[in-house]
């Protein structure tokens, strides 16, 4: 149950960046279209799991995600504030609704600057961890840390730390703290043709070299991405996983996307309904984590089109 809601979560909140926008009096960007609803079909795989989003006055309000129709888990949004959205996730357990965790989003001049995570326990919230977001001078992310917190005091986990050359990011390092020393583990970097993403290559640091071990590739149809190509590294050889595809309706929003195993098998599909109404479903997609004018293969084929370069919507 966790890993599909997981998926979802990750799978949805990216999809809006190609509708049409319109400026605010803020000058923040505003989706003409917002997504009303998508499911998830896995072959051979029961139940069908598929989410719906509520809107009020233009702002995401609750995302319902459901298998077979019946509803399992809800994240329900609030606004506190002009730079502030709290989205708390509760669960269908034994038929009682149960409060899984709060996440907290502050934003700074159209910015994420932390996102803050508590679970809950009896009714009362708890700091579990906590994301907090540099940015460079040109305004684009430089370093994204990574804290928990026990009894109360904030201790470094992790962080990724990016590089740009003409505003496009060519490689995202990740390091843990172990023994009060950062360790370099993993880095991607990405190849472009002009402003588009054509290939990123996934390696591990054995603390003397690098070894691959994936790596995307992608093919775009009027500057959208149309494939991309998963490959793993095993035994020396690059071998084929996965080919998404993307399709679009005449507006620009992703209709549809389906994953074929190598052996040209289905492997998923989602599919994807919309609202002609503006939205701010972005806003919860860690928007500091996908500003650089490319599709981020960090978290997989769930993550698959352009973000935009500013906050969508507003908290106002």
């Amino acid at each position: 149950m966790r890993n599909s809601i997981l998926f979802f979560s990750l799978s949805v909140l990216l999809v809006l960046n190609s509708c049409k926008k319109e400026e605010t009096s803020d000058n923040q960007p505003l989706y003409e279209y917002r997504l009303s609803s998508l499911v998830l079909t896995v072959p051979e795989s029961q139940p069908t799991v598929s989410a719906s989003y509520t809107y009020e006055n233009n702002k995401l309000m609750k995302i319902t995600q459901n298998l077979d129709g019946e509803p399992v888990w809800i994240s329900d949004v609030t606004y506190p504030d002009s730079h502030t959205a709290e989205v708390v996730e509760t669960f269908l357990e034994n038929s009682s609704w149960v409060v899984d965790t709060k996440t907290v989003y502050t934003y700074t001049d159209n910015q994420t600057s932390s996102t803050s995570t508590y679970s809950s326990s009896d009714g009362t919230y708890s700091l579990e961890s906590q994301s907090t977001y540099i940015y460079d001078g040109a305004g684009q992310v430089s370093d994204w840390e990574r804290s928990s917190y026990k009894d109360g005091e904030a201790v470094f986990t992790s962080k990724h730390n990016y590089s740009y050359e003409e505003g496009l990011r060519v490689s995202d390092e990740f390091s843990e703290l172990r023994d009060d020393n950062w360790v370099v583990l993993t880095r991607t970097t990405y190849q472009y043709e002009g402003q588009l993403l054509v290939s990123s290559l996934n390696e591990n640091f054995n603390g003397t070299d690098w070894h691959s071990y994936s790596r995307e590739e992608f093919e775009y149809e009027s500057n959208k991405v149309h494939t991309i190509e998963f490959f793993l590294f095993n035994n020396d050889v690059w071998q084929l996983e996965v080919t998404r595809t993307y399709i679009y309706d005449q507006e620009g929003n992703l209709l549809k996307s389906e994953g074929q195993s190598s052996d040209g098998s289905l492997f998923d599909m989602l599919t994807y309904t919309y609202e002609k109404n503006p939205g701010n479903l972005y806003q919860f997609s860690n928007k500091a984590l996908f500003d650089f004018g490319a599709p981020d293969p960090y978290y997989g084929p769930a993550v698959h089109v352009r973000s935009p370069n500013k906050l969508c919507g507003s908290f106002n």
